[in-house]
């Protein structure tokens, strides 16, 4: 048996999927060009009023139509999703095209953490 050598090991990372607050503040309020903007969170995790759970793909699909309204598509336009510092927002950025079969999704990672920083108006 042969032993290992060391060598150096390429990676390619795809990360265009991550967008920044300018992406996002050009996109704000753009609905009718079916631009989606999503809380990952639930309002119910805002106030403490409810668990997180396990939820059917019914209900996970509630959750940005409650958000944007019944307009929001799976396959047209689309769909940026933040939270309050990231991590709900990468757990809805696998949901959406993985569960729920949506195309272009991206992720606000600086999210309402960042945003409040910089810009007074609500995501």
């Amino acid at each position: 048996m042969s032993s290992p050598s060391p060598r150096v090991v390429g990676n390619t990372w795809h990360l265009t999927f991550l967008v920044d607050k300018e992406y996002v503040r050009a996109r704000l309020n753009r609905k009718n060009e079916h631009i989606y903007l999503i809380g990952g969170r639930a309002a119910g995790v805002y106030n403490g009023s409810v668990l997180e759970d396990w939820k059917s793909p019914l209900k996970l699909l509630a959750q940005p139509r409650g958000a944007v309204g019944y307009g929001v598509s799976r396959s047209y336009g689309e769909t940026i999703v933040y939270c309050g510092v990231g991590g709900y927002a990468s757990t809805w950025y696998f949901v959406l095209p993985r569960v729920l079969g949506f195309d272009n999704v991206k992720i606000y990672d600086g999210s309402a953490q960042e945003w409040s920083r910089y810009y007074d108006m609500e995501l």
